[in-house]
């Protein structure tokens, strides 16, 4: 609808009435300029949305609209989320709960693929708590967090232990994320993926990665990140696993 207005500061989509929507692929796709979109509704709680590059290309945008944020739960809904906020590089900050922790319930997505490559100003709250729940058959995190280089700490345990059963991919993953010093993860997070040549974490250095045990065992999350990524057998056991750390 907006795709490539260039131009456009400022929108007011209050009056917008996006009940029986069930695509907005693109909608606010490269608009470069844009700064604000007020009011911006959400598609209905019970419809199944194309998501896919939302907000791709609004470089300007700091900050969701207040209308997607106070229905931030309708992701659930969320059919393809691929490169939604991708090169989003003056957004900051996302929804977050009064814990600081930023959830996303993506119970029909199958990709999160690029779905926040190059956000340069994104750090996911003071402490970096992403929570990822519903996404049991999530194949592919390629590219998820490529470029994000104001990123310091990620905290997804508590998501993570629920994405493995189908995830095998997670190519760059982290590429770019020079400023990245520690990373949470459940052990399952590994087990169906290949990291050799993967390149999940080019171009970080200096970060520790915090393996806690769940069904697939830390030491053999660790093995994989040691001989395919990279990491040192770090310091021994913290948070009820291995700390490991990328050279």
């Amino acid at each position: 609808m907006f795709y490539n207005c260039t131009s456009v500061k400022k929108l007011n989509l209050s009056s917008f009435n996006v009940d029986a929507v069930t695509d907005v692929y693109a909608m606010f796709g490269n608009c470069s300029s844009l700064e604000e979109i007020i009011g911006m509704p959400m598609p209905g709680a019970d419809n199944k949305v194309n998501m896919s590059q939302l907000f791709k290309g609004c470089e300007k945008l700091k900050a969701l609209p207040s209308g997607f944020i106070n229905n931030w739960h309708h992701l659930q809904n969320a059919t393809q989320v691929i490169e939604m906020f991708k090169n989003c590089k003056s957004l900051e900050s996302l929804p977050t709960r009064s814990d600081g922790t930023v959830l996303l319930s993506l119970n029909n997505a199958t990709s999160l693929s690029s779905m926040f490559e190059n956000c340069t100003s994104l750090t996911f709250g003071e402490e970096g708590k992403l929570e990822i729940r519903g996404i049991s058959n999530i194949k592919n995190m390629s590219k998820m967090f490529k470029g994000c280089t104001s990123l310091k700490t990620l905290d997804f345990y508590s998501g993570s232990a629920y994405i493995t059963s189908q995830l095998t991919n997670m190519t760059e993953m982290f590429s770019g994320c020079t400023k990245l010093k520690k990373l949470y993860f459940s052990s399952d997070l590994f087990k169906n993926t290949d990291l050799q040549g993967t390149n999940v974490f080019e171009s970080v250095t200096r970060c520790y990665v915090y393996i806690t045990n769940a069904y697939f065992s830390f030491d053999s999350a660790k093995d994989k990140l040691v001989n395919k990524c990279g990491f040192g057998l770090g310091d021994g056991p913290g948070r009820n696993g291995w700390i490991i750390k990328k050279q």
